[in-house]
């Protein structure tokens, strides 16, 4: 894909005018590969942890209570402040 830009009169200062009649093109290309594989890890979460006695669904209710946690304090200092 090709971007062809035209620049025109520019002012960066008040009342000084620079002016550029250059074509400035921008080329990019996509890789779809890189995308793909990209896209397929969005929305996965690789947790570690040393609490090998736990399962992976108690390992992710600990990893999700300081937000619970943070949700509730946000919560009764709204209510605190009406």
């Amino acid at each position: 894909m090709t971007i062809d830009v035209n620049h025109s009169c520019a002012s960066a200062i008040p009342g000084v005018t620079a002016c550029d009649s250059r074509r400035v093109s921008f080329r990019f290309a996509l890789d779809r590969q890189k995308l793909r594989t990209v896209r397929q890890r969005e929305d996965r979460y690789l947790l570690r942890s040393n609490l090998a006695a736990s399962g992976p669904a108690q390992l992710w209710q600990f990893y999700f209570q300081p937000v619970e946690v943070e949700a509730a304090f946000k919560s009764l200092k709204t209510e605190l402040a009406t």
